[in-house]
C-alpha cells in the first residue's frame, strides 16, 4: 500500500509541477523521494515509512542544482486500516500536496520563506502541522484549510481551531458516540502535538480546545492521553474562567545625586 501511494502522489505533484517548468531529478535521498527541480526552488515529495508520514519538502536550487537544505511545506499522516482507507488518505494528500505546488504565488511564497528562515529547525510542529493531521480523522478539514488559506492568505491558529477544530472534537468526544479507534489516535496525535510543539500550539491544545470542550468530552478525551499531556490538560481545565492577576510592576530603586554645591538633583 505504501509503495503504490508513493508512486501516485509523486506521480501526481509531477503532474501539477510540470506547467511551472519543473523537472524530475535524479536526486533523491531514498526509495521514497522524488525530486522536482525548478529555476529558483525544487520540491520533494518523501515517505517515511517507520513514522508512517509523507512531507513535502521544498529548497532553493543554485546553478541548476538543490542546495538540499529542505523546508517542510506540509506533512500528512498516512496509517491506512485497509485497503479502501489506504485510497483515501492517498487521495487526501495528492490534494494538499498539489494544492501547494500548483499555484504560482505557493512557489513564490516557498522561495521567500528559503531565503529568509534557513536557520529554522527544519520540522517545527506547529498549528498548520496539527491541522494537517487532523485531516485523518476530519477529511472534511481539508478544503476548511484550503478556504481559509484562500480568504485570508494563511491559517490563522486561534481562529481555526475555534470556528473548525473545536466543534468537530466535540462530536467526535461525545460519550454517546465515541468512536473507540478514532479517539484513540485524537489522544495519541495531542500526545505527540504537546512534547514536540511549539508555545502556539502548546496553547492552542490545552487553552483553546481542551478548554472548551464539555465536561464529558474531556474526560474522554483524557483516557487516551498519556501522563504529561493529562497533567497539562487538567492544569490549564483548574484555572479556566479564573481571572488571572496582573504581574506586579517591580518597584524602582530611587537614584539620587548631588550637584557640585552639594544639592540633591
Amino acid at each position: 500500500m505504501e509503495s503504490k501511494a508513493f508512486a501516485q502522489v509523486a506521480a501526481s505533484v509531477g503532474e501539477a509541477l510540470a506547467p511551472q517548468a519543473f523537472e524530475k531529478s535524479d536526486v533523491a535521498s531514498s526509495e521514497n523521494s522524488a525530486v522536482f527541480v525548478g529555476k529558483e526552488i525544487a520540491y520533494e515529495v518523501l515517505y517515511k515509512p517507520e513514522e508512517k508520514l509523507f512531507l513535502l519538502r521544498y529548497c532553493s536550487v543554485e546553478n541548476g542544482v538543490p542546495d538540499e537544505k529542505w523546508n517542510t511545506r506540509s506533512q500528512m499522516l498516512f496509517d491506512p486500516a485497509d485497503e479502501a482507507d489506504a485510497s483515501r488518505l492517498t487521495a487526501s494528500v495528492i490534494a494538499d500536496f498539489t494544492d501547494e505546488v500548483s499555484a504560482k504565488e505557493n512557489a513564490a511564497a516557498a522561495l521567500a520563506k528559503v531565503k529568509k528562515t534557513r536557520k529554522r529547525k527544519e520540522n517545527t510542529v506547529d498549528a498548520v502541522f496539527f491541522f494537517n493531521r487532523l485531516v485523518n480523522l476530519f477529511p472534511e478539514l481539508r478544503e476548511e484549510i484550503i478556504q481559509e488559506r484562500i480568504h485570508y492568505g494563511d491559517v490563522r491558529p486561534v481562529a481555526f481551531s475555534k470556528e473548525h477544530v473545536l466543534p468537530k472534537l466535540e462530536e467526535l468526544l461525545q460519550r454517546d458516540v465515541a468512536d473507540a479507534p478514532a479517539v484513540k489516535k485524537l489522544g495519541g496525535l495531542f500526545n505527540e502535538i504537546y512534547e514536540n510543539g511549539d508555545f502556539d500550539i502548546r496553547s492552542i491544545l490545552t487553552f483553546g480546545l481542551a478548554n472548551n470542550l464539555s465536561d464529558g468530552a474531556f474526560e474522554a478525551l483524557l483516557e487516551d492521553c498519556n501522563k504529561d499531556t493529562v497533567t497539562a490538560l487538567k492544569a490549564a481545565r483548574a484555572i479556566k474562567d479564573k481571572p488571572l492577576k496582573p504581574e506586579k510592576p517591580k518597584k524602582k530603586k530611587q537614584v539620587s545625586a548631588r550637584n557640585l554645591s552639594g544639592e540633591r538633583m
